[in-house]
């Protein structure tokens, strides 16, 4: 039932003319309600999904710098047990920051 045929039913009933104006501007009112929400809805679910995106990249780069540092103490740890040298020690962690 749309706004129109309230406002029919409203003017059959004899209400007046007022009244049913009355009534349709309220439906209207409402009904765009409904529209804004849905607006809102769509924004609120594209900023969700931006979200998302973003806080997959961060898994990734957080992995990353993980994996990074967990070469730096295998590394200092080879450094300590003089495994390797100061300038080996210093080379691998030039390139794990890279």
């Amino acid at each position: 039932m749309t706004a129109d045929d309230i406002a029919k039913i409203v003017g059959g009933l004899g209400l007046g003319a007022g009244a049913g104006a009355v009534l349709t501007a309220l439906i209207n009112t409402l009904t765009n309600k409904g529209k804004s929400k849905a607006e809102a809805a769509d924004l609120l679910v594209g900023a969700a999904e931006r979200v998302g995106k973003m806080n997959a990249e961060l898994d990734g780069e957080v992995r990353e710098l993980k994996q990074a540092m967990d070469g730096i103490q295998i590394a200092m740890l080879k450094y300590l047990s003089e495994e390797i040298s100061q300038e080996e020690l210093l080379n691998i962690v030039k390139e794990l920051r890279k």
